[in-house]
């Protein structure tokens, strides 16, 4: 699978304590895996209820059942 540890770890020490991504909320940073043209990504998003918003150069809102969330950061 994706290496995703030293990803998890820097934004651990820049956002706070990981929450299970079951109780992110709308607004809270996720980092999750989904499948996309070149393989299996992994990407900080923001949760926004029914979808997650993917940050990058192409943000996109992605149903959530299309996405492995990993863990999550509570913001605010």
């Amino acid at each position: 699978g994706p290496e995703y540890g030293a990803f998890e770890a820097f934004c651990t020490e820049r956002l706070g304590s990981q929450l299970h991504p079951d109780a992110a909320e709308k607004g809270d940073i996720v980092l999750g895996l989904f499948n996309s043209p070149h393989g299996v990504v992994n990407s900080l998003m923001v949760d926004c209820g029914d979808t997650y918003l993917v940050m990058g150069e192409r943000s996109a809102k992605i149903k959530k059942d299309a996405i492995t969330a990993v863990t999550a950061w509570r913001v605010g």
